[in-house]
Parts: structure tokens; C-alpha cells; sequence
């Protein structure tokens, strides 16, 4: 029998109008699956005799065509021990930081068997940041540099005028800063984005083109699915993102973003990484998420394609 478990974040916390997690809940349940468990990542732990967690089941009462009608859409049974190997599938679904404690994590299930299925697979995760996944496709990105030297940094801004200076372990536009050549406080925010020049971050040439928003562009199983969700910056911010404020709408891709597709298509193949996320700004690629992508479930309101189900009907039906 399938059991599942998911390493996610608190589900009393969800956004129900984006969180992906949410709606590969109500997926699972209109699936028929019920084996699902749900825990922390902090109630993992290791011994020689393997990684045991503690966990509850989560009993669902609805799937998705009653999306959003409640915030009673679960409830859990009691807490218990298990082996983490007595699963067949492990979805990773915790937000960043991705942190030294998310690749203790991804450590830890590397270690499981062939049998435990982990989606994405662990060695992905921690071997392809999001952020710096960008470089792997450098037709496709402005110009870019990844460092903690005051002045590589301060070069790079005086060539270019205007950067965005972002963390390259967060995620939701959290400690994203402007940075311009003509800014009297432009040591001070690069001395501060660094932690005194000693935590290595991105600086990326600024995109104007951020006022018409930045897409969320999905791939799963290989397949670029033909649509994106723009979040459009809320009025006088530049930062993308939803959980900034930015508000989504949905568009079908550019024969940009289709070209950028295919070519993380192919290397998501090749790394067998089965669910993705990238964002394009403009004609830019300036992230490739397979973290915790979300946003899938705006893109199933609005065409019908569910993101969600092609990619569990993929990893835990057809194999």
C-alpha cells in the first residue's frame, strides 16, 4: 500500500489561495490516497539503526472541487514514531532557508533505500540552489555576479548603476535591496546584505522590466506546461513575489520563456527532478526553484490545467 509523507511547514499557516501544498493535499484525497502523513523537519533524527520521525496522519475531509470552501479541510490523528524507510514516497515540501539545516535534512534521506522515493529527489536539492541554478543557463540571465568582496560588489554596481543585491538561501523577496551608484548608503546595504562581507550573496543588473511582473513558470516531469503565473509588484515595490504583495495573473508563455523552458527541461530530465518552478523577469531567467515551488493552483483556476495532479499521477501512479 502507497504511504505517504510530506516534510512540510505548518499547515495551519497555509495560504489556501497559493499554497501548492494545500492543493497536493486535496489532490492526494481525490486520488483516493489516504496513508498520509505529514511532520517538521526538526522531528527527524538518525542512529545507526536508520532515521526515525515523529509524525501524525492527516485526515482530509475534501479534494479540490471544494477548494478554498473551508478552513476545516483536515484534521490529524495522534502522534507516533515510525521508521522513515516504512514509506514509499517522501514529498519535501518545507519552505527555505535552505540552510545548514536543510542539508542535514537532505543527508539524512539520502540514506534511505531505493524503494523510499523522495520528491525531489534529495541529492537535487541539495546540490542545486535555486538561486545559483541561474549560472547553469547563462544565455538566459543578465549580467550577474555571486560574491562577498566589498569591492568586487561595489564594481560590479558602478558598471552597471542600478543591482538588486538578494541572499542566496531565501525565498518570498526577504532580503532583497536595491542597490545604485548614486546611493550615499550603498556601502552600508552591501556591508549589511553580507554580514560584514563574510555571507556570499547575488547581485544581478537591475530588470526594469519587473513593473509588468515576474512569472512562475512550471515544469513537471519534463513537460513545460504552456502557461505562467505573473505576480505583478504591488504599486511602488519591485519585488515580485506574492507573499510581498504582489498580485498573480495568468498568461500564456512568450517564445522567450518557452526557449528558456526547454532548456531547464532538459536538464531537469537529465537530474531526474520531477517538479519545478522557475521565474522570468522580462526576457531573464533569475530563478530555478525545486525547493518548494508554489502557485499551481491560480493557473488550474484559470485554465483548467492541474499542475498539481499531472505531476502526483507521474511520480506516484505511473512511475
Amino acid at each position: 500500500m502507497m504511504k505517504i509523507l510530506i516534510i512540510g511547514d505548518n499547515v495551519a499557516t497555509y495560504s489556501l489561495k497559493t499554497d501548492t501544498t494545500y492543493f497536493m493535499l486535496l489532490n492526494l484525497f481525490d486520488m483516493g490516497l489516504s496513508e498520509i502523513y505529514m511532520c517538521f523537519a526538526s522531528q527527524l533524527s538518525q542512529d545507526r539503526d536508520g532515521v526515525k520521525l515523529s509524525t501524525r496522519k492527516i485526515i482530509l475531509k475534501h479534494g479540490v472541487a471544494q477548494m478554498y470552501s473551508t478552513m476545516d479541510w483536515y484534521e490529524f490523528a495522534d502522534e507516533q514514531t515510525m521508521e522513515l524507510c516504512s514509506f514509499t514516497d517522501i514529498f519535501v515540501r518545507n519552505d527555505p532557508p535552505v540552510d545548514m539545516e536543510y542539508i542535514y535534512l537532505t543527508h539524512m534521506l539520502s540514506s534511505l533505500p531505493a524503494s523510499v522515493k523522495v520528491h525531489n529527489p534529495a541529492i537535487a536539492l541539495r546540490e542545486f540552489n535555486e538561486k545559483l541554478n541561474i549560472l547553469k543557463f547563462p544565455a538566459f540571465i543578465a549580467e550577474t555576479i555571486v560574491a562577498k568582496s566589498k569591492q568586487s560588489i561595489l564594481d560590479f554596481v558602478d558598471k552597471h548603476g542600478k543591482c538588486v543585491i538578494k541572499p542566496l538561501d531565501l525565498m518570498g523577496g526577504r532580503g532583497i535591496f536595491i542597490l545604485d551608484k548614486t546611493d550615499l548608503n550603498l556601502p552600508y546595504i552591501v556591508q549589511m546584505a553580507t554580514n560584514d562581507y563574510t555571507k556570499t550573496v547575488m547581485i544581478q543588473k537591475f530588470i526594469p522590466e519587473i513593473v509588468a511582473g515576474d512569472k512562475r513558470i512550471f515544469i513537471v516531469n519534463g513537460e513545460l506546461i504552456p502557461y505562467s503565473l505573473c505576480r505583478i509588484p504591488k504599486k511602488g515595490s519591485f519585488k515580485g513575489n506574492i507573499a510581498s504583495g504582489a498580485s498573480g495573473e495568468v498568461m500564456p508563455l512568450t517564445v522567450r520563456d518557452t526557449d528558456i523552458g526547454r532548456a531547464i527541461s532538459l536538464w531537469a530530465v537529465d537530474n531526474q527532478i520531477n517538479f519545478i518552478g522557475f521565474d522570468v523577469i522580462g526576457s531573464y531567467l533569475t530563478e530555478v526553484n525545486l525547493t518548494s515551488p508554489t502557485g499551481t493552483h491560480p493557473i488550474y483556476n484559470e485554465t483548467g490545467i492541474n499542475i498539481t495532479r499531472l505531476w502526483l499521477d507521474k511520480v506516484l501512479i505511473k512511475g
